[in-house]
């Protein structure tokens, strides 16, 4: 029975490497797969609110603090600006 459970401990002690190498391109075809069949990956995005591309503006101006600007926005407790997203892609995220 030892000797048994050791050479499948030493077989899948050869295997990993392998599986490793294999698992970013598991990883690619899974998602290129699921995008195939429509279905969109990540969260939802959030219309920005009403002000926010005036305080945006106001911000690349430089015309205003950023602490200023941030008490004008209405966010919910949670709620980011998604990184780098810019005036072409400024979202919240709930």
């Amino acid at each position: 029975r030892g000797v048994h459970l050791g050479f499948v401990l030493t077989l899948l002690f050869l295997m990993k490497p392998a599986a490793c190498a294999r698992l970013p391109e598991r990883k690619r075809e899974g998602i290129a797969a699921t995008k195939a069949r429509g279905i969109k990956l990540g969260r939802p995005p959030r219309p920005a609110p009403e002000n926010f591309y005036d305080i945006y503006n106001q911000w690349r101006e430089k015309t205003s603090c950023a602490a200023a600007m941030l008490s004008d926005v209405p966010t919910d407790a949670g709620e980011q600006l998604r990184p780098g997203g810019g005036l072409n892609g400024a979202l919240l995220y709930a």
